[in-house]
């Protein structure tokens, strides 16, 4: 990256010094750490299954969701159940209510985190969620890895690292765990439902964790 010269200085009109200026700031350490992880998470295999056709059905099951959103459906598998959480986050997305940027970052946060909890702690959609969306030991297995001490560290040191890129005052603190814990949703959803539990010990018997 430090020696690129090609069509993107034109693009943004830079210079090759300016250019590497700014590539000098970046904590490439902390990219690499990062996107390994991510990688690493969902490839290999866990108690027999193949981890990257899991992975795509994971989002294929995402699509499903949508479209009966979209069809105006109102089952679990739908957002349209969460109207009001979802509208919370659309909003921040579209106005900025405060001139902080690090205030703006965690009402945002704040709001997903509300709308994960109703999609996937509800006890009326808990265990159709579960079954749609945390039904594969290889889920589970890249939830609990980006949820490792370890990335988290990673993906901290990224934020900041970025945030410092744009704004001058200090990242916001717990941001990024906030949002890595609502993949975790045994341990998100605490005790409104026991199914995502129940199942990370049907997983653990499995493969004799």
């Amino acid at each position: 990256v430090r020696n690129y010269d090609g069509a993107v200085l034109e693009m943004m009109e830079v210079t090759r010094a300016e250019f590497v200026q700014e590539v000098s700031k970046v904590h490439w350490k902390a990219v690499r750490s990062v996107l390994q992880g991510v990688i690493k998470s969902g490839c290999g295999e866990v108690g027999g299954s193949e981890c990257l056709v899991e992975m795509s059905e994971l989002q294929a099951s995402i699509g499903r969701v949508l479209d009966n959103t979209y069809r105006g459906e109102e089952g679990c598998l739908s957002l349209r159940r969460a109207e009001k959480e979802l509208t919370g986050v659309f909003r921040v997305l579209v106005t900025q209510e405060t001139a902080l940027p690090s205030e703006y970052v965690k009402d945002y946060i704040e709001k997903c985190v509300k709308l994960w909890d109703e999609l996937m702690c509800d006890g009326d959609c808990a265990g159709e969620m579960q079954d749609t969306f945390y039904s594969n030991c290889c889920i589970k297995r890249a939830a609990e890895f980006l949820n490792s001490k370890q990335m988290r560290k990673h993906f901290n040191k990224l934020f900041k690292n970025v945030w410092s890129l744009y704004f001058e005052e200090p990242s916001p603190k717990r941001v990024v765990d906030q949002y890595l814990s609502m993949f975790e949703p045994a341990t998100f959803c605490g005790d409104k439902t026991g199914v995502y539990k129940y199942f990370n010990k049907q997983c653990d018997q499995a493969i004799g964790a």
